[in-house]
């Protein structure tokens, strides 16, 4: 039973065999499964702190546009 996090929901049926060797590939490739892991989440967190610096961006760009008198002007959809 996981503790937290992940839960797997579609199940593989394999044979005794075969999940044999699946855990065998698993384990030999534990460090390379790691590090895919840990790239990905490098990649969210640069992702997520791209948007927060747009998110922040945008937000100074408005402060400024009113402090300066010029209004709010809604966004042009196209």
């Amino acid at each position: 039973m996981p503790q937290e996090g992940w839960v797997l929901t579609n199940k593989i049926e394999l044979s005794s065999d075969r999940a044999a060797k699946f855990f065998e590939f698993l384990t030999t490739q534990e460090e390379a499964l790691k590090q895919i892991a840990s790239d990905e989440q490098r990649e969210a967190r640069e992702a997520l702190g791209r948007v927060y610096s747009l998110l922040a961006g945008y937000g100074s760009k408005r402060r400024e546009m009113k402090e300066d008198g010029k209004g709010e002007e809604p966004p042009k959809r196209g």
